[in-house]
């Protein structure tokens, strides 16, 4: 179910409309290297402690998909099942950290332009994470 449930949230990516914003966070990842790398300003490990929250920030994506599984609410019309608390709890928490992650690591890695589109283009990696893990923990299906 877990490798059903990457393909899915995978999928959201290329999907028509959300595909034009993730060529264009792609677009901008590799443009502002390009710019940064051009002008002599690229220094990749200019504050290692802080990849760590970058790293972190990739863990988010399987675990919001393990939650997903773990957490599953079949989808059948009758009797509805309750989500489970704690997996709606989690699920959330863990988008509350990437989210966080990202800022402090935007805000502590002043002018690294690559580094606000890389950490963008996990949140929109995320985001269809999240949207596959609402699904499955509500048992309700788009």
């Amino acid at each position: 179910m877990y490798w059903t449930y990457m393909k899915w949230s995978l999928e959201f990516l290329v999907a028509m409309p959300f595909g034009i914003v993730t060529a264009s966070l792609a677009v901008s990842v590799i443009l502002s290297l390009f710019s940064m790398a051009h002008n002599g300003k690229l220094p990749l490990l200019r504050r290692p402690l802080l990849w760590w929250l970058l790293l972190l920030q990739f863990v988010c994506f399987p675990l919001t998909l393990a939650v997903a599984v773990a957490g599953r609410v079949p989808p059948i019309p009758w009797p509805r099942q309750e989500p489970d608390r704690w997996a709606i709890i989690s699920s959330n928490a863990i988008v509350v950290l990437s989210i966080a992650c990202a800022a402090l690591a935007v805000f502590k890695m002043k002018g690294q332009r690559w580094f606000v589109s890389a950490a963008l283009l996990q949140l929109w990696f995320l985001q269809g994470a999240g949207i596959v893990a609402a699904s499955s923990l509500t048992g309700v299906w788009p």
